[in-house]
């Protein structure tokens, strides 16, 4: 690390740090939500760590001068999707030991994830993705932009309930203003 570069590393660690670890925590509390409000705690401690052990591997195995990595909104919602199915799993034992054993199976999901991606790189399969047409990136982005906005319409009008949108247009009623 050359002197001269000393302010830009410090100054960029820090920043880097100011936005990770907040979102770290939340995707920690996302994945691991189905185990209820006891584990809070535990889950926004391994989404911490999460965001450590990302930070520390991805330079060891690659990436660019100006990358800032953490843990992604898509995959702690396929993390968390994992989390929900296998504690839903009759066939693991209820106890304390349960948690102990879906968070261990969720590590080995994710370090086998990471296996993948290595093996992928290494075999150069990521050049590949210049094949793929643009207008299908971008139906694929915009159509999970629109999922992302449908799902946040009843949140911001205030409305609970499974009520379809359409009841909610002509009966203005049920909107609560303040959460807006």
């Amino acid at each position: 690390m050359a002197r001269s570069n000393l302010k830009g590393d410090v100054t960029g660690a820090l920043s880097a740090a100011f936005f990770t670890i907040p979102l770290s925590i939340g995707y920690g509390l996302l994945a691991f939500a189905p185990l209820g409000t006891d584990f809070l705690p535990i889950a926004a401690l391994l989404g911490i760590y999460a965001g450590i052990f990302a930070g520390f591997f991805a330079p060891l195995f690659g990436g660019t001068k100006i990358q800032v990595t953490c843990p992604e909104a898509a995959m702690t919602l396929i993390l968390a999707s994992f989390v929900a199915a296998v504690a839903a799993n009759p066939q693991i034992a209820p106890g304390p030991s349960k948690n102990v054993i879906i968070v261990g199976l969720a590590a080995l999901c994710v370090m086998t994830g990471g296996l993948i991606q290595l093996i992928f790189g290494v075999l150069r399969l990521g050049d590949i993705v210049k094949y793929v047409p643009y207008p299908l990136i971008s139906g694929f982005m915009n159509g999970i932009a629109l999922l992302l906005i449908l799902k946040q319409v009843r949140p911001l009008l205030g409305i609970t309930g499974s009520l379809p949108l359409r009841e909610v247009a002509g009966n203005f009623s049920l909107v609560q203003p303040l959460t807006l």
